[in-house]
């Protein structure tokens, strides 16, 4: 993908600029990720690999959701503020 910079504004009102889908890594922070539909989630990243990126988030009963995303369909990423 181009090296192209996409601003986006977070449901907290935050505009961001959108890192490349090439930097993001596994860390304990908690990120958005955006694809090429519009649609944005946020969690903390457990696994990148065969073509897959997997999120797990809190869930409204404290428990943690399990989410699998395919790498090929996400155009950028940033922590969430």
């Amino acid at each position: 993908m181009e090296n192209l910079k996409i601003t986006v504004t977070l449901e907290s009102g935050h505009r961001v600029v959108l890192k490349q889908p090439e930097e993001l890594d596994i860390s304990q922070q908690e990120v958005v990720l955006v694809f090429d539909n519009g649609q944005m989630f946020h969690g903390v990243v457990q696994y990148i690999g065969c073509g897959e990126i997997h999120l797990t988030r809190r869930g409204k009963t404290e428990r943690y959701i399990g989410l699998c995303f395919p790498l090929d369909r996400l155009i950028g990423w940033c922590y969430n503020k």
